[in-house]
């Protein structure tokens, strides 16, 4: 099995960031589009880091892609 490409890091989008479980900001929302890991109906959970520290994203209890919860998986 093909290894998978590395989670990308999108601290960019978000500077002053504070680690922590919370719904995603719009800015991020739009890195995660742009980056490929903006949760989907086809797609609900996605993975990426923040400054390196480890993230799961899925679809919140709307169920729309505006609606993003992250996880925080340090």
């Amino acid at each position: 099995m093909p290894n998978a490409p590395p989670a990308p890091d999108l601290a960019i989008y978000v500077p002053g960031w504070q680690h922590g479980d919370q719904y995603a900001p719009e800015d991020l929302m739009r890195g995660m589009h742009y980056m490929g890991v903006l949760p989907s109906p086809s797609q609900p959970q996605t993975n990426f880091t923040i400054g390196g520290v480890p993230y799961t994203a899925a679809l919140g209890p709307s169920g729309r892609q505006n609606d993003i919860i992250l996880v925080y998986r340090n």
